[in-house]
């Protein structure tokens, strides 16, 4: 394992679980001492901050503003990004949104240097993981857990500059979702005139109890959807709504457009 000889100083950008559990396992180090941590945007009081302290690197852990090309300039060792999306195919926001929306098995995580745009830079690590029939928050604790894991394991690497970087894919297909990329009011309802398919990816990509869940509309109805099953027989649909619904739930029992029956759990 590579050695530092003395401690590094870092800054580590984000607000997210996973920006505080590399956190708190940085703090835990005898080589590094963790000198500010940046919640929100990069303002000129947090850039002065930043300049005091003079930085080996600053760690961006899926933080969701652009730091400046000036602040990426502050530290003397370099700039590292922890994105939740595979690059470059889903940079930009909600790429596990977009990936379960594109209908991808897999989503995964990016670490990667760090350019004035947003999710560029040169890439040091890329990992698939599988996401197929996960709901959104499934796939995101997922994907925190193995980011994680990654992280520990290389961040000795990092801050020793030891690591290597990969030789990107000249075929692959750059895509960046904007913040508007998303309507969540809108993109997340499900309706009867939808397919088998979009009915659940919809469910899938919007199930994410913390912030938002799908929501069933029938005519000018809308209802909070908390889990939704295609019903294939009677008995299913009577032992599902007699046994699995938990009291709390109504059921909502709809045809869709390819003449499909679906059970909604509601509130």
């Amino acid at each position: 394992m590579p050695l530092v000889k003395d401690k590094v100083k870092v800054i580590i950008c984000g607000n997210k679980e996973i920006t505080e559990k590399c956190l708190n396992f940085m703090k835990k180090r005898k080589d590094t001492e963790v000198v500010l941590w940046v919640r929100d945007s990069t303002t000129m009081q947090v850039k002065q901050l930043i300049q005091r302290n003079n930085p080996d690197f600053i760690f961006s852990i899926q933080h969701e503003y652009l730091i400046p090309k000036d602040v990426l300039e502050i530290p003397t060792s370099g700039c590292i990004n922890l994105h939740f999306g595979l690059l470059p195919e889903y940079g930009g926001c909600y790429p596990i949104a977009h990936s379960i929306l594109n209908n991808e098995d897999y989503g995964g995580f990016t670490l990667h240097e760090m350019n004035e745009e947003f999710d560029k830079g040169p890439v040091i690590h890329k990992q698939r993981i599988y996401i197929k029939d996960l709901v959104a928050v499934e796939a995101y604790n997922k994907i925190v857990k193995e980011a994680f894991r990654y992280f520990t394991h290389i961040y000795p690497y990092l801050i020793s500059n030891t690591y290597s970087i990969i030789t990107p894919d000249p075929k692959a297909i750059t895509r960046y979702y904007k913040k508007n990329s998303i309507n969540f009011k809108e993109d997340s309802c499900i309706t009867s005139d939808m397919s088998e398919s979009d009915i659940m990816i919809t469910f899938r990509a919007f199930t994410f109890p913390k912030y938002q869940r799908p929501k069933l509309k029938i005519g000018k109805e809308e209802m909070t959807v908390h889990n939704i099953v295609k019903i294939n027989t009677k008995y299913e649909e009577d032992f599902l709504r007699n046994i699995t619904v938990p009291s709390l739930y109504d059921t909502y029992l709809f045809e869709n457009i390819e003449g499909k029956t679906f059970l909604a759990w509601i509130r």
